[in-house]
């Protein structure tokens, strides 16, 4: 599903806010709140739909798998219809890609409302403001 044949939901950016503050400091747990799926939470926050539809993961091996299916992570994120910006541009609702070298997989970000949303295996979901992203960071913006 392209999202781009979606329209955002009213109130998506009030939405985003209470979503991720919602997660914040809850564990790293594989289908639920590891980079992918909290990238996924964010697509359901922001048009109530979730265009990955019911693929599905549990651990590293199986999120390694879903992503090979969707043929890679920046086919899936052209496939929803985001289009890579300069990062000078981002914006809540934005999804950002850290890569280190050729690393697979890729780390995720949500930006909102001025703040990162991110998680880590080792302590969970975070919320951390920012005033400058570095420009090692890819901006895909969403329609």
């Amino acid at each position: 599903m392209n999202v781009a044949q979606l329209a955002r939901v009213p109130n998506w950016d009030m939405r985003l806010i209470k979503w991720a503050r919602g997660l914040v400091a809850e564990p790293y747990v594989w289908g639920l709140t590891d980079c992918g799926s909290l990238a996924r939470g964010a697509l359901w926050a922001l048009y109530e739909a979730d265009p990955l539809g019911d693929l599905s993961w549990d651990s590293e091996e199986t999120a390694l798998e879903a992503l090979e299916a969707l043929g890679g992570l920046e086919t899936a994120l052209r496939e929803v219809g985001a289009r890579e910006l300069p990062i000078r541009f981002a914006q809540s609702g934005d999804l950002l890609v850290e890569r280190e070298g050729n690393a697979h997989p890729a780390r995720l970000y949500v930006m909102v409302a001025g703040n990162l949303l991110y998680t880590l295996p080792d302590d969970g979901v975070h919320l951390m403001s920012v005033r400058e992203l570095p420009e090692r960071l890819q901006l895909w913006r969403l329609p």
